[in-house]
């Protein structure tokens, strides 16, 4: 059963989640999604550079990108759908599951655009740096939202429903 804020009624499943958090929530998931979209473009473009676009590591950190924003997607639906009070078991669980998958496959993405950045002429150099810094700015974002989200739901549920993230991708 999932946590609950003793100071309010619960909703559905239990939960009643804290407005002011649902919204610190929101607001980081939106920035994320809005610096995954600055990393798909800057890479985008990047591939179409001669002097990037053969780079070790930029197919792959391109191959990463489908699945970073995939799985902020699915974290952001289910997110919605947590604010329209569906506090379902199996909401949570994809949420949960989506942002950790959405981690893991920006840490691969990193790896590879570093490996890009170590093979680069020095004059492309600041534009994947570039690159990397809009990375940073999505996983510092979803990082954010991983955090207001434990306190949302409360660090006992956060830990059973992290568990499960270690399943097979969505």
């Amino acid at each position: 059963m999932i946590e609950t804020n003793p100071d309010q009624s619960s909703g559905p499943n239990g939960v009643r989640p804290d407005p002011d958090r649902i919204n610190d929530v929101q607001k980081s998931m939106t920035c994320s999604l809005y610096a995954e979209s600055m990393v798909s473009s800057i890479g985008a473009q990047l591939t179409m550079l001669p002097d990037i676009q053969d780079l070790a590591g930029m197919v792959e950190a391109q191959g990463e990108c489908p699945c970073t924003c995939y799985y902020r997607l699915i974290a952001k639906g289910c997110l919605e759908r947590l604010a329209a009070q569906d506090w379902h078991e199996t909401v949570l669980s994809s949420y949960v599951r989506s942002l950790y998958l959405a981690r893991h496959h920006d840490r691969l993405k990193r790896g590879h655009m570093m490996e890009a950045k170590r093979a680069a002429p020095a004059t492309a150099k600041s534009a994947l740096e570039n690159w990397i810094q809009w990375l940073d700015n999505a996983e510092g974002y979803l990082q954010e939202a991983m955090v207001h989200s434990q306190k949302m739901i409360g660090s006992r549920s956060w830990a059973r429903l992290s568990s499960k993230s270690n399943e097979k991708p969505l």
